[in-house]
């Protein structure tokens, strides 16, 4: 910023020269005129910053384009006339893991006023408005997320033990142990999966035969640890119960292409 302010200076301040024609501009009057438009012009910048609001680049492109039509006060077409999108307070309590998304309505801003008080008191009103992670879309049934080992329908594992996406993993972030079972199955004792390793390539669900191991439509797993994104068996069938319903839609949607 200090580079900003030193270069604006230069090219529209005069650089070192007085401000005014009868002040001296000569050796340390010289610097010191430089140093006073440099501070100015941080004070400006510092200002502007700290006191307009803070756009996305997506809406200062919009504002770019529409900006001279509305300082000349012409009129846009009805079609691309800027809207706010408006969330009702009763809508707030949804997310997406409900596999509902919010009701919109589309609120036209201030009537038929144009103009740049207009145009800047819109943009500034769809700042205070919903939050934009409020405002989720639909999830592809592709979507890869968080992992999920599935059960049959009578509560028994489909994971065999074949070990198939431990050997095709890229990173290497599976880790399988088996036994036989007394009736002559196999069976994992051990599953593992270091989420902090994981590419999320999909690799793991393409290659198990029996579609035990998933990337379900999960996407909000944070964790203040790197412990915590150590996935055992107990973590990974915990979220394939939790996520049966939807894992198994998605897998319906996508069976006419796989």
């Amino acid at each position: 910023m200090i580079l900003l302010s030193a270069l604006g200076a230069v090219l529209f301040l005069g650089g070192w020269m007085a401000p005014l024609p009868f002040l001296p501009s000569m050796g340390a009057w010289g610097v010191l005129w430089f140093a006073l438009k440099i501070a100015f012009l941080l004070f400006v910048f510092s200002w502007t910053k700290g006191t307009l609001p803070r756009y996305r680049y997506d809406q200062l492109m919009r504002l770019a384009g529409s900006l001279p039509a509305r300082v000349a006060g012409l009129r846009r077409p009805h079609r691309r006339r800027t809207a706010v999108w408006r969330l009702g307070s009763e809508d707030l309590g949804r997310t997406h893991h409900g596999l509902s998304r919010p009701r919109r309505s589309l609120v036209p801003p201030h009537g038929d006023r144009v103009g740049l008080p207009s145009h800047l008191e819109v943009h500034v009103q769809a700042q205070g408005d919903a939050e934009l992670s409020l405002r989720e879309g639909p999830l592809s049934p592709r979507f890869r997320g968080e992992h999920a080992l599935r059960r049959y329908p009578n509560g028994e594992e489909r994971c065999i033990a074949c070990k198939l996406c431990e050997a095709i993993c890229p990173a290497q972030a599976i880790t399988i142990e088996a036994e036989p079972r007394d009736d002559g199955s196999r069976r994992t004792t051990r599953y593992d999966i270091d989420m902090t390793k994981c590419i999320y390539c999909g690799f793991c669900q393409e290659a198990c035969p029996v579609d035990a191991i998933v990337e379900g439509p999960n996407f909000e797993f944070s964790t203040e640890t790197r412990e915590e994104l150590m996935y055992n068996k107990d973590k990974l069938l915990a979220n394939g119960d939790q996520w049966e319903g939807v894992i198994a839609a998605n897998l319906h949607a996508d069976a006419a292409y796989r």
